[in-house]
């Protein structure tokens, strides 16, 4: 297949046998059909483009497609997707049937690397996932047809939004016949940002293979000396090798001089190239140091004085002396070094020369109308000094890089509008927009790149340039956007609340519909169901009247979502159910991802979890269209995570989870995925696993109201199946006041139940033993629980309440069989595995208590049967414990020797643990801390005798020591048992 080819002398591979067979490796293995990634790293000169031109030049040669895109060390305006989009066009370049065979969703989505309007004017992040999640499925696309190399070289230069794609490309990469090859330079990988932390990276990925160029070998030099025309002399090659350094560049390049003219100092070879060129020869280097690979000739002329002739004669000769080279249609430096020698040669009035060229050339032409062409053009204007017209392009430029989702570029074109700005008299005449407006746009790009402080900067300035009650409005309005990326949710509602005081009544009706409906959504995913249902009907009403239909369908969801919350879910699911066809109709991807989200999220909370898995499966389907689910639909996939854990699919829940966290973008669902992983983790009792987890939760999502109330409870979790009773409550009882304050009662009633179970347990393993009666904590949070159960309809709520009131009985032991048969009951009807479990070992030692054996033995084989399908290893202990304790067997045979309960002469517990009446005497006052002493005095026995009594209780309960009798005994509440 054709493709670019490069003039430049081809060198011999030399020394590099060991890279070649990795890089050759590699090229095998995607044959084989297993997508690669590798970066080439080594210093200026080392032979980086040599080795993958070799590279590319035998996978051609194996049937590969090979496209390349070269990031350019341009003096300013960088193209943002610049060497995607040259990549891109070379790959349809070798494989034209390529737009016929990309669906017709994808094409469109590609439309910025194709110099071409977005398909659409949303300003999410999802749209970028979109443009980077088409890029991937392009790849495979082609790699179907043919095995794909795609190289991008000089990642030192790249600009941010190509070093994005890229890394996403290389992570979602898992199939297909696709090798990427990166090369860099490792010096400026150390100073450059958008490169450094991506590659470092992109470097921990199992996928990734790095190939570091170290300088060759004294004899390897000398054998690549050797093999051009006209080799030097044995003694110039031996002064070559050693000056060279081991840089195949520079011994390359002091092999095509004369013997005298060989400088003395390396620093000088590069110089010496440069001053021996004509006038015409410098124009032509000077400008092509500043605009880099141009394939304009009508541009490469004026720096010949407006002569064709002239400039073939002076672009020929530098071709000829290793200078230049022709890269398809475009003339370029050979190498980059060359190009920074004449950069640091080149004088200030040479350069306002060149720039002024290119300026002129640009403006005369279509250019003038592109604006992919605007920040190169405002760099032009204002090296050139016409600071007005610079003005004018870099605010196109910037607005242009936002437009296609280059956030990075787009906060750094706006940094550029900026020091033009005073630069120009009269900046707001010339320009034709105020400077407020600007400080606002510029805000809105550093929010989207992840630099919320930035932008907060920008808004502060802005502040100080309003004039109307508007202006005020509309800059706490993107204030209250900033403050929501960071996960400021209440910081965030306060300034849409101001933005919404200070907008004047009959003042921007767009600006006020959108200030409802985010005050509204702020409202519900801060758990304020109720103001959110009050906010979201005036948004929809402001919308309506405008005709804003994405702002009435986000209105309407939130309005959905808040009904759920409340506790009715048939109103939600139905509400979402109804929207979806217009929503699907309106094709926007972000309204797509929501409303399918908000849905499973309602009937999660219903716990209808086989009706979730539809609708997950449904949008996961309508969302497949515009890209890679999990990127795409994180929402979706955190629901379906919850409702997999939920079920005790464990494993199914901790594979999509952690497929997600690896592909997410948008890192908003982290925190929930990363606290669903920790509920699974502390379930089956893996500690390290549970505090990783828990951590990371916080990391990502401790702003967000839900996932902190989600990793209080599940930290609660982690210390009661621990046995630190104290610590889970000390940790419910930070969290519950700001639970309390919002309107989630799911959320409220589990706190409260996790804190009950503390206290219970506490009491239950507290030696000496000191049962209390009614206390104020537990009647209070008991009262909590009902008051949150009384506004709601929720099933799920109604299975909490039962266990919150069994286990607040459980506190003095007055808790009874039906509580816990209740509980069980209600659990098992909502797909609730693990708490149906827990239940059951509930039910069990209620029933031991009340000296039914069989019917707790019954109870705990069903816990213990769940608990080991589940995994659950603490629940499975604690069942054991209590099987172990109170003599009741877990196989398959318990209910067939289990004595009938309805025998009048029914043993306890203590009967069948073997203890004599003695030593249950004994065991009881071990229960309130006793000594052997005490126990003497007691019961009118020596203090010897005291002691034996005790080393025969210790192994009837299986304890270590007397504490730990005391606290087996305790559990079961043996010392109600006679």
């Amino acid at each position: 297949m054709a493709g670019p080819r490069s003039t430049a002398p081809r060198e011999p591979m030399v020394g590099r046998a060991a890279e070649l067979a990795s890089g050759l490796t590699a090229l095998a293995a995607v044959a084989a059909g297993t997508p690669q990634a590798m970066i080439i790293s080594g210093e200026a000169g080392i032979g980086k483009t040599r080795l993958v031109r070799e590279l590319a030049s035998r996978a051609r040669a194996d049937g590969f497609v090979v496209a390349t895109g070269v990031c350019s060390p341009v003096s300013g305006g960088r193209l943002p997707y610049g060497p995607v989009s040259e990549m891109l066009a070379h790959l349809v370049g070798e494989a034209p049937e390529l737009p016929s065979l990309a669906s017709t969703s994808t094409w469109q989505a590609l439309g910025p690397l194709r110099m071409e309007a977005p398909g659409t004017s949303s300003d999410s992040g999802l749209a970028a996932t979109r443009l980077y999640a088409a890029v991937v499925d392009l790849l495979l696309t082609v790699s179907g047809r043919h095995p794909t190399m795609l190289v991008v070289e000089d990642v030192h230069w790249v600009d941010q939004a190509s070093m994005d794609l890229l890394a996403f490309t290389a992570r979602r990469l898992r199939q297909g016949r696709v090798l990427l090859v990166l090369t860099v330079r490792p010096e400026r990988a150390r100073t450059r940002s958008p490169d450094r932390s991506a590659l470092a990276e992109l470097r921990r990925l199992p996928s990734v293979h790095g190939i570091e160029l170290a300088a060759l070998s004294a004899d390897a030099v000398r054998e690549l000396v050797r093999s051009v025309p006209d080799p030097p002399s044995d003694h110039q090659v031996a002064r070559i090798t050693d000056l060279a350094q081991g840089i195949p560049f520079f011994a390359l390049h002091l092999a095509r001089h004369d013997a005298d003219e060989i400088p003395a100092r390396l620093r000088g070879v590069l110089l010496s190239s440069v001053d021996e060129v004509t006038d015409d020869q410098r124009s032509l280097l000077v400008l092509l140091s500043l605009v880099g690979a141009c394939e304009e000739p009508e541009l490469l002329v004026r720096a010949t004085g407006g002569s064709a002739e002239r400039l073939g004669a002076a672009s020929r000769d530098l071709v000829r002396r290793g200078l230049l080279s022709v890269d398809g249609s475009a003339l370029a430096f050979r190498h980059a070094l060359l190009r920074e020698v004449v950069v640091a040669d080149t004088l200030p009035s040479e350069r306002v020369v060149a720039h002024t060229a290119a300026a002129d050339f640009w403006l005369s032409g279509p250019a003038a109308d592109q604006p992919h062409r605007a920040a190169q053009l405002a760099h032009h204007l204002l090296e050139s000094g016409r600071h007005g017209a610079a003005l004018h392009y870099a605010l196109k430029a910037a607005r242009h890089a936002g437009a296609i989702w280059a956030y990075e570029d787009a906060r750094a074109c706006y940094a550029g509008v900026e020091r033009i700005w005073g630069l120009v008299p009269d900046a707001e005449r010339v320009s034709g927009v105020r400077q407020i407006t600007v400080l606002c746009e510029a805000a809105t790009a550093c929010r989207w790149c992840g630099r919320p402080e930035d932008a907060l900067l920008r808004l502060q300035h802005a502040d100080r340039l309003v004039v109307t009650e508007l202006d005020r409005a509309t800059v706490a309005h993107r204030r209250g956007q900033v403050l929501w990326a960071t996960g400021d949710m209440h910081a965030s509602l306060e300034a849409y609340r101001l933005a919404l005081g200070a907008l004047p009544p009959q003042a921007d009706d767009h600006l006020r519909a959108s200030l409802l409906a985010a005050l509204a959504q702020g409202c519900m995913a801060t758990g304020q169901a109720r103001s959110a249902t009050e906010w979201a009907a005036q948004a929809i009403a402001a919308s309506t009247l405008t005709g804003d239909q994405r702002i009435r369908l986000h209105a309407s969801i939130t309005a959905a979502v808040a009904q759920a919350q409340l506790g009715d879910v048939d109103a939600a699911v139905s509400g979402l159910t109804l929207l979806l066809p217009e929503v699907r109709g309106l094709d926007d991807l972000e309204l797509v991802l929501r409303c399918y989200g908000n849905l499973t999220f309602a009937l999660g909370v219903g716990c209808r979890f086989e009706q979730l898995a539809e609708a997950a499966a449904e949008g996961i389907a309508a969302a497949a269209r515009y890209g890679p689910v999990i990127s795409l639909a994180s929402t979706l996939i955190s629901n379906q995570v919850n409702a997999l854990v939920a079920l005790g699919r464990w494993d199914e829940a901790v594979r999509v989870a952690t497929d997600a966290l690896a592909d997410l973008t948008a890192e908003g669902v982290a925190g929930h995925l990363h606290a669903s992983l920790a509920e699974v983790a502390v379930a089956r009792g893996d500690e390290a696993e549970a505090d990783r987890q828990l951590a990371s939760a916080r990391a990502f999502g401790g702003q967000n109201p839900y996932v902190a109330a989600t990793v209080a409870i599940t930290e609660a979790d982690h210390h009661l199946w621990n046995h630190r009773p104290a610590e889970a409550a000390a940790v419910l009882a930070e969290a519950l006041p700001g639970l309390r304050k919002q309107d989630d009662a799911l959320l409220i009633m589990e706190a409260c139940w996790r804190a009950l179970r503390a206290e219970a347990d506490r009491v239950e393993t507290t030696v000496p033993l000191r049962r209390t009666g009614p206390s104020g904590a537990r009647d209070e949070l008991v009262g909590v629980a009902r008051d949150a159960a009384a506004g709601t309809a929720l099933p799920v709520c109604a299975a909490v309440l039962s266990a919150v009131e069994a286990e607040a009985d459980r506190v003095d032991a007055t808790d009874r069989p039906e509580q816990w048969t209740a509980v069980v009951a209600a659990n098992a009807a909502l797909g609730r595995r693990h708490v149906q479990a827990y239940g059951s070992l509930r039910l069990a030692v209620a029933h031991l208590r009340g000296q039914a054996r069989s019917r707790a033995e019954v109870a705990l084989r069903a816990a213990h049967a769940e608990a080991v399908a589940l995994g659950a290893v603490p629940l499975i202990e604690e069942i054991s414990t209590v099987a172990r304790v109170g003599g009741l067997r877990l196989g398959p045979d318990a209910g067939s020797s289990a004595r009938s309960d309805a025998h009048g002469g029914a043993a306890s517990v203590a009967d069948s643990l073997g203890l004599t009446p003695r030593e249950r005497e004994v065991l009881a006052m071990l229960m309130t801390g006793a000594t052997n002493r005490m126990i003497a005095r007691a019961l009118f026995i020596s203090e010897r005798t005291a002691s034996v009594h005790v080393s025969n209780i210790l192994p009837k309960l299986g304890a270590a020591n007397r504490t730990e009798a005391a606290r087996i005994a305790l559990r079961l509440n043996l010392d109600s048992l006679g």
